[in-house]
């Protein structure tokens, strides 16, 4: 019987696997899949706190959540990410998973579970 510890690996193993299938269909850069994960792990967070928890720096966390949203002028956006101002202080803007990143996340982290 395998142990926890290469359960844990394989599992881990898979949903790498699978967030590289999806990198490379869709062309990702990996500080995009890290962006995006980030969100997932803290839901409804501040872009320039996901930029503090990458050591990104705060325009490239804002550019890679806007390709993971709605995109821009030059490049459509996957959809997968709502990026809103912060009702508090609009100086700010947050970003929170949709559903149809709700859907991705799911496939992600179904592979751990």
């Amino acid at each position: 019987m395998p142990s926890y510890r290469s359960q844990t690996a394989a599992k881990l193993a898979r949903a790498l696997e699978i967030a590289s299938e999806e990198a490379e269909r869709l062309d990702l850069e990996a500080q995009t899949l890290r962006v995006f994960m980030d969100v997932i792990m803290n839901p409804d967070t501040a872009i320039f706190r996901v930029a503090e928890r990458l050591d990104i720096s705060g325009a490239a966390a804002s550019r890679n959540a806007d390709y993971l949203g709605g995109g821009s002028i030059r490049r459509p956006g996957l959809g997968w990410v709502l990026v809103e101002p912060d009702p508090l202080d609009r100086r700010y803007k947050r970003v929170r998973l949709s559903d149809k990143g709700t859907q991705v996340a799911k496939r992600l982290l179904g592979a751990i579970e």
